[in-house]
């Protein structure tokens, strides 16, 4: 876990997504900072009065990076399922284009962008390909950034514990897909954000808690959290196909995410010279 130096300037840092799970733990670890939140949620301004409300659009986000010239930007945008108005392309791709090119010609510091352990382009998933994509832009753009890759992450505000009180509701047989990962405390992640901010780090880390559990185990912990008690049972990720092509349970995209493992190849925290703590922790 990362130990806080006291800083005598304050940082003025743009965050994206700044109403998500991560987003809002890092928030609380920046009291001393000048924040600059873009959000469609408006109950930030409420909830964080000291810090400037950007109200979330496509034009707002040039337009806050030329406006207010932010230092650092940490960008957060993402979606795990696509509509309409909001593709994967849309979110993960253009999205973070226009929020680099901005920061290149507003003089930006650093680029801090929150990405997925697993993006890829050898991949059927459209989901970790723009998020490769996203990746790829910002290495070639000439801007000082840090890419993070998590694991799936763990801690207060997780929407897994909501989802599965949800399920748990409806049946008492949940069946998961063979499948690993390896869960990182998201006070860890937070941390290292923290770090890309404040010290002259660069470059891509891949942040994973130390022990890798199959989605039986970690539904089955979060079961344990939440006081229920269900039958997980695990199946081969073919059988489970069917209910993706109906977007029953998962979207067909997330289901060629789970492909592969969700684990670490390389330790970015240690890199990173931070001490992980337990993955697995509850709500």
């Amino acid at each position: 876990m990362e130990t806080h130096v006291r800083r005598e300037e304050k940082a003025k840092i743009l965050i994206t997504g700044a109403s998500g799970f991560i987003a809002t733990h890092l928030i609380s670890e920046l009291p001393e900072e000048e924040l600059l939140l873009i959000s469609r949620n408006e109950k930030l301004k409420e909830k964080y009065p000291s810090a400037t409300f950007i109200p979330f659009s496509e034009e707002n986000l040039q337009r806050a990076v030329k406006l207010y010239r932010p230092e650092v930007v940490v960008n957060f945008l993402g979606i795990l399922k696509e509509s309409k108005e909001e593709t994967f392309e849309k979110v993960h791709f253009n999205y973070t284009k226009l929020l680099v090119d901005a920061s290149l010609k507003s003089g930006v510091r650093k680029f801090v962008q929150i990405s997925a352990l697993g993006v890829t382009d050898k991949t059927r998933s459209r989901y970790y390909r723009t998020k490769f994509q996203a990746e790829e832009y910002i290495k070639q753009a000439g801007i000082p950034y840090v890419i993070f890759r998590p694991s799936i992450v763990m801690g207060r505000g997780q929407k897994l514990f909501e989802d599965l009180k949800l399920i748990s509701k409806l049946t008492p047989l949940i069946i998961v897909p063979k499948y690993r990962v390896q869960p990182v405390n998201v006070k860890d992640v937070v941390g290292a954000i923290r770090k890309a901010i404040f010290e002259d780090i660069t470059g891509i880390y891949e942040l994973c808690g130390k022990r890798v559990v199959s989605l039986k185990e970690l539904f089955q912990f979060v079961l344990s959290c939440i006081g229920k008690r269900r039958i997980v049972i695990e199946a081969p990720k073919q059988i489970l196909l069917p209910l993706a092509l109906l977007g029953v349970g998962m979207t067909l995209d997330q289901y060629y995410m789970m492909e592969m493992d969700n684990v670490c190849l390389v330790d970015g925290f240690k890199k990173l010279g931070i001490t992980p703590l337990p993955g697995l922790v509850c709500n």
